[in-house]
This record gives structure tokens, C-alpha cells and sequence, in this order.
């Protein structure tokens, strides 16, 4: 499914469908046709479709926003967008993510739906646009979170079905001009413990900086009640970069015994691992 969204700012062959039903990101309406004179296509989109289900463009003119267009990767066209702007100057903005959805209220603040940070990346660029001219882009998409991945190395107790992740020191929202995150979050995921999955994580935008994260991780039971608990302080997080913390969570949290490991490791998808043990 795609969605687009344009103003009388952005083309004359595009107007508003009052008559369209609001989706999860932006008001949707249909192009009517004509010569589109500017095309954007991200470079290595077949990877990019890997590792995102979506991706949004959006076009910023005069400290405005002027309109956007989302696509799915069941799209055709998916990382590939062909349309008619008037001429003049945009900011342009592309998120890849695998969220619900993604609000751009301008470059400087990119926001999710219910603040979930999936795997995403992001470009910011500057789009001059000539009357008469046809405008041709290519894009790269960079990653623009950190991952906290948590290894359990003993085995799942049999009451413990959920585990949920409490963090701050992070940001939920994304200044794409940056790359960073722009404001102090207090983040959450709760996800489901597997029986045989060992391996769980959860994203955020990174600071600029050195800002470091605590985690705090709870053991829910099947009435969402917290059986067990313990927190990570000072976990170092960097864009592209997983921070790894692998132990024996069970016998580690309250009123047990355990060690963890932390180091780094390179991964060849992104810039490298921190890995450490508890």
C-alpha cells in the first residue's frame, strides 16, 4: 500500500482529496496525471527492502512542510518515487523503518507511532528544482539507531512469558538533519519470552555525544506480575553500533547469582558490536 500526501505548494498536477480517509501516518490523496519532472531512487534499494518495510519521503519548502508520500515494500515501486514539484528549493527527508507508521513534522523531528523505534534509517539532503528541467536523484539511506541485544544464556524458567525493557538516556524521535536523537525518551518494549529464543532487542536513536543508557529489565509471569528484575547503568550505545550484553539473566536477577559478558564484536551489517557479559 502507499500513501501520499501533497499541497498546492508542492505541484500543479497533485491536489488534496478532502473525501480520503486519514491513514496511520498522513492524510492520503490519489496523483492526477501528468509529466512528473523530478525522480528520487534509493541507491541499493533492493538491501534497503531487507531491512525495511517502509519508507517515507518528505518534502520541506520555505520552513514548511509540503508533502509526503509512504510506501510499503510490497510496492512495486518500492524506494523509487516519480513526481511533479514546482520549481524552488525542498529539504528532503527519507526514513526506512518497520514501524506502524512515521510523522515528520519537520527534518528535525521525526516521530513513531506509540514512540516505537524500529531498525531505521534516514536521509537529509537538499533538492533544487528548475522550471522546464527534469531532476534526477540518487539517495543513500544510513541506519540511524543503536541496538541494546540481550543474550539469555540459561534456560527460561517456566512461569516467565513476557520481558520488558524500560530505558532511558535515548531518544524515540529523530532530527534527520543530525542523524541523532533529539529528545530524552523514556522507552519501553514488552516482548514475548520464547521457550528456545535466546536473543531479544530493542532500538533507539542515539545522542550526540557520549550519553549512555540504563536499562532496566523485568521478568513478567503470565498476569503481567514481575517476578524478577535488575538494571544495566551506563550502557554505552552508538549509532550503528550493537551493544551486546550476554549472561545467565535468571540467575542473575534478584536474589540469584550470575556473571555477564561485555564486549565488542563486528558485525558486517552494521559498523560493529560492543559485547559485554553479566
Amino acid at each position: 500500500m502507499k500513501t501520499i500526501l501533497f499541497n498546492a505548494m508542492l505541484a500543479i498536477t497533485m491536489m488534496m482529496c478532502s473525501c480520503e480517509k486519514f491513514t496511520s501516518e498522513e492524510e492520503s490523496s490519489k496523483p492526477i496525471p501528468g509529466e512528473n519532472n523530478v525522480g528520487l531512487e534509493i541507491s541499493s534499494k533492493d538491501q534497503v527492502k531487507k531491512v525495511c518495510k517502509k519508507v517515507s519521503f518528505g518534502f520541506f519548502k520555505d520552513d514548511a512542510k509540503a508533502g509526503t508520500i509512504s510506501q510499503t515494500s510490497d510496492d512495486s515501486d518500492f524506494g523509487a518515487i516519480h513526481l511533479n514539484l514546482a520549481a524552488g528549493t525542498y529539504e528532503v527527508v527519507a526514513i526506512g523503518h518497520n514501524g506502524s507508521g512515521t510523522t515528520m513534522s519537520s527534518p528535525e523531528k521525526i516521530t513513531f507511532t506509540s514512540n516505537k523505534v524500529t531498525d531505521t534509517f534516514y536521509y537529509y539532503g537538499i533538492l533544487d528544482v528548475t522550471d522546464g528541467e527534469k531532476t534526477t536523484e540518487s539517495i543513500t539511506l544510513k541506519r540511524a539507531v543503536g541496538m541494546f541485544r540481550l543474550v539469555i544464556k540459561d534456560e527460561i524458567p517456566e512461569q516467565a512469558k513476557k520481558i520488558k525493557f524500560y530505558y532511558t538516556g535515548g531518544s524515540s524521535t529523530l532530527n534527520a538533519k543530525t542523524g541523532y536523537g533529539c529528545v530524552n525518551s523514556k522507552q519501553t518494549e514488552i516482548l514475548d519470552l520464547v521457550k528456545k529464543q535466546q536473543v531479544y532487542e530493542v532500538y533507539t536513536f542515539p545522542h550526540e555525544g557520549d550519553k549512555k543508557l540504563t536499562v532496566s529489565i523485568d521478568i513478567l509471569d503470565k498476569n503481567d506480575f514481575t517476578i524478577a528484575t535488575t538494571t544495566f547503568s551506563d550502557v554505552p550505545i552508538l549509532k550503528n553500533y550493537i551493544t551486546k550484553y550476554s549472561g545467565k539473566l535468571f540467575t542473575g536477577l534478584s536474589g540469584g547469582t550470575g556473571d555477564i559478558d561485555i564486549d565488542f564484536v563486528f558485525d558486517p551489517e552494521w559498523a560493529g558490536e560492543n559485547e559485554y557479559e553479566f
